[in-house]
């Protein structure tokens, strides 16, 4: 006569997903276009690393290759 169920539910990646959704925590790192924090998922509770940029910067400094390329290399993983 346990829980029905023990696991989370699953997010849902396909569909819109923004900053409320979360819970800043702590800050991991700072690098030339942006920070990594540390968010936790408010409604399951799963922590993960948001890595922010600033877009202007980004594009003074002629690097919107390299960002895009980053996020695809971070969404094959």
């Amino acid at each position: 006569m346990g829980a029905a169920c023990c696991r989370p539910e699953a997010i849902d990646f396909e569909g819109d997903v923004n900053l409320f959704h979360f819970f800043l925590l702590r800050s991991v790192g700072k690098g030339a276009f942006g920070k990594v924090r540390v968010v936790q998922h408010k409604k399951t509770k799963t922590l993960y690393a948001l890595k922010y940029i600033n877009k202007a910067k980004c594009e003074k400094m002629k690097a919107v290759a390299n960002i895009v390329q980053e996020r695809r290399l971070l969404e094959e993983s």
